[in-house]
C-alpha cells in the first residue's frame, strides 16, 4: 500500500514543471510565423522612424526633388489619408470637414509654409490633425507635400 502511495506522490510531483522553460516561451498559433523578440539592449537600425515632434519644421528640407513624379505618387496617398477632411481641391470643403469641431486647414492657403512645415504637419503635428507617423514613411510624407504644392499651384 505504501508503495502505491509513494508512486502516486512521485507521479503527481514528477509532472510539475519546476524550471518553467516549457511554460514561459514565446508561443504562436497554427500558420502564424513565430514572433521574434529583439535581444535585450539591441538598437533598431532598419526601418527606424525619426520622431520629428521636437524638430524645427522650418529647417526640414526634402531629400529629393518635389517634382511631378513625386506629386503623382503623393496624389494616391493624399486620396487615402487626406481627402476625407481636406477634399479633392485641398480647400477643406467636405461633409466630414463641416461636421468637425475645428475646420481643417485649407491647404491651398498654406503658401507661406515651407515644405518642411507641411511635412512636419503630416507626421508630427501637435495640432488637432492626426499624426501619420506610424502610417507613412518619410518618403511618402514628402510625396504628399509635393501634391499639396501642386494643389496650391492649381488654385
Amino acid at each position: 500500500m505504501r508503495l502505491w502511495l509513494l508512486i502516486a506522490i512521485l507521479f503527481v510531483f514528477g509532472c510539475e514543471n519546476i524550471d518553467g522553460d516549457l511554460h514561459d516561451q514565446v508561443s504562436f498559433r497554427v500558420q502564424e510565423s513565430p514572433r521574434r523578440l529583439n535581444p535585450v539592449g539591441s538598437v533598431p537600425v532598419y526601418n527606424r522612424k525619426i520622431d520629428y515632434s521636437n524638430v524645427d519644421a522650418v529647417t526640414l528640407a526634402p531629400p529629393f526633388q518635389l517634382g511631378t513624379e513625386a506629386a503623382d505618387r503623393g496624389k494616391k496617398l493624399y486620396s487615402i489619408y487626406c481627402l476625407v477632411c481636406h477634399g479633392k481641391t485641398g480647400e477643406a470643403d467636405t461633409k466630414v470637414a463641416g461636421k468637425l469641431d475645428v475646420t481643417p486647414f485649407d491647404l491651398t492657403e498654406l503658401t507661406d509654409s515651407t515644405d518642411g512645415e507641411i511635412f512636419w504637419k503630416i507626421l508630427a503635428s501637435d495640432s488637432i490633425m492626426t499624426k501619420y507617423r506610424n502610417e507613412l514613411t518619410d518618403k511618402e510624407a514628402w510625396e504628399i507635400t509635393a501634391y499639396v504644392r501642386k494643389l496650391q499651384e492649381a488654385k
